[in-house]
């Protein structure tokens, strides 16, 4: 799902190659050094030959002198692995999530607002980060699978036959393991349905204090939360559990096999004692590998749910992928009208259509009331003409010209949003209005202000510089509604949707903002969704939509 750098990845298996090698080399350096400790000649032709060269029994210093240095050698490249393991780690999960949020920020609207944005909230942040975890364990079970070849290789130069059956039997054990990583997988399945729910639960609940505060509703909501977070220690205290029995289970098994090999080797093989050392040393490195190993498989399988879960999120997305905006193509300004003509839009979620064979007109420099109850349609409308939902039939025309569905991002670009929840960002007042017009001069952001009512920004003691607080909470509703709109005007669009913006308001601030409206009017069209109130009555025209259907 996420590329990495093909020489950082070849560098870590260089790195791996050579610290296997240097350990598989010192674990063979140890059957010389014993034997010229214990006075014995009966080597493999090439350990005695390099015996020879060291200087046969005088070359005990030189050796231990060069098992010395390949033991330093060894922790050396173990360093820089781990540091490159790491990076690496870190690049596929960042990566990742970048490709996640990326999908996400380019899918089609009808699919995008479909998803539920807690569910991919929760995958961004917990869900990738135990991918990230799976990755760790994978790069883990891919050097300690090299490692473990290294000692094969030296048991393989001492005894083939003792590593043969040593192959054979660490082979058997993790084959044995396969049902209990089937039941990780599992675990790891209800790990992820809790920690969704775990994250839909604070994410609306912080939303919510309000309401569960002057509901005395604390002690329930806490209830629900420690339900989940009581369902999240089962799932993952069963998953301990199967691991450190399966990490018991195989330390007696391996111990039960070292006893028994050595057992058969010396009473039944003949084996000499001094000859069996090097064996039990390399078989005494090689279980913990072995077990190393299992753990990392199982890890795996645990954490499979969560990849898959990022990949259908991922696929779904960039599936859905809207087209790319041709920044060459230049939409002329509309002069007359905006207009929609027998619009038709079905969601699969219901049975009707959400809007069915709409026309309407939207002469420029007008203002035009959408009205209606709540699931006629508005929105829907809104989001059509506004660029952001293609219909299922009809068509979308600016001066009488049909809009393609290619130019629906550069429509876009002439279309400002202004929603019924004032959104502000963490920052300055500054910072979100640069983030409509990131060039536009101070000047033209105290335009913006002024032209939206919003100038009292400016008699703050820190003027643009004020920072906003958490969603702009240090500014009343109306006030933010205000800057909100300031930052709309930075556009200069040629098409303002109001969509329910001052639903919230008091009669004041409700007012104070049709007032800013009309005065607009003649520098853009504007489209006002809305259940009465001030800025129904400075529209040119009201359009009562019931139904999907114009009434």
């Amino acid at each position: 799902m996420s590329q990495i750098d093909k020489r950082r990845a070849a560098l870590l298996l260089t790195l791996s190659l050579a610290s296997a090698a240097t350990e598989s080399i010192g674990l063979i350096l140890l059957v010389p050094i014993l034997a010229v400790m214990t006075g014995q000649t009966a080597l493999p032709g090439i350990l005695s030959d390099f015996v020879a060269r060291l200087g046969g029994k005088d070359a005990l210093g030189t050796m231990l002198a060069l098992f010395v240095v390949l033991i330093g050698l060894r922790g050396a490249l173990n360093l820089a692995r781990t540091l490159v393991s790491l990076r690496v780690q870190r690049e596929l999960i960042d990566g990742l999530r970048l490709r996640a949020w990326r999908a996400l920020l380019h899918c089609d609207w009808r699919v995008l607002s479909g998803m539920r944005q807690t569910g991919n909230a929760n995958l961004l942040l917990t869900t990738l980060d135990r991918v990230g975890h799976g990755i760790e364990r994978l790069l883990t079970a891919g050097v300690t699978i090299i490692t473990l070849a290294g000692v094969g290789i030296a048991a393989l130069a001492i005894s083939p036959l003792l590593t043969a059956g040593a192959l054979v039997g660490g082979s058997l054990v993790i084959l044995a393991y396969r049902g209990m990583r089937r039941r990780a997988q599992r675990l790891g399945m209800a790990l992820d349905g809790v920690y969704d729910r775990i994250h839909a639960e604070l994410t609306e609940g912080l939303s919510a204090l309000r309401i569960i505060k002057s509901f005395g509703a604390e002690a329930r909501t806490e209830d629900r939360l420690r339900r989940e977070l009581g369902a999240l220690h089962r799932a993952e205290r069963h998953f301990l559990r199967d691991n450190e029995l399966g990490q018991l289970a195989m330390q007696v098994g391996n111990a039960t096999f070292l006893a028994i090999v050595v057992w058969i080797a010396l009473k039944y093989w003949h084996f000499d004692v001094m000859d069996m050392l090097p064996m039990i040393a390399l078989f005494a490195r090689g279980l913990p590998l072995l077990l190393t190993l299992q753990g990392c498989l199982q890890d795996i399988a645990y954490t499979r749910p969560a990849v898959d879960s990022a990949a259908a999120m991922i696929t779904a997305a960039e599936t859905a992928r809207e087209a790319e905006a041709d920044s060459s193509i230049v939409l002329p300004t509309v002069t007359r009208e905006i207009a929609l003509r027998n619009i038709t839009v079905q969601f699969e979620s219901r049975a009707r259509p959400a809007l069915d064979r709409i026309s309407i007109d939207l002469p420029v420099r007008t203002i035009t009331a959408l009205t209606g109850p709540s699931g006629a349609g508005k929105s829907t409308l809104a989001d059509v003409i506004g660029g952001l939902l293609t219909p299922d039939a009809g068509q979308l025309t600016l001066d009488g010209q049909p809009l393609d569905p290619s130019l629906r991002r550069a429509w876009r670009s002439h279309v400002t949003y202004v929603q019924q929840v004032p959104i502000l960002f963490s920052g300055t007042v500054r910072d979100n209005l640069l983030w409509a017009s990131p060039d536009a001069s101070d000047d033209a952001l105290r335009t913006a202000l002024a032209e939206a009512s919003a100038d009292f920004v400016l008699r703050l003691p820190q003027g643009l510089d004020t920072k906003v607080g958490e969603h702009g909470h240090q500014f009343s509703g109306g006030e933010r509604q205000r800057i909100i709109l300031a930052r709309a005007m930075l556009r200069a669009p040629d098409l303002l949707i109001l969509d329910e913006a001052a639903n919230a308001l008091d009669r004041e601030n409700d007012a104070a903002i049709a007032r800013t409206i009309q005065a607009l009017r003649d520098r853009c069209t504007v489209l006002v969704i809305a259940h009465g109130g001030a800025l129904e009555d400075i529209a040119d025209r009201t359009v009562r939509i019931v139904g999907g259907v114009i009434d």
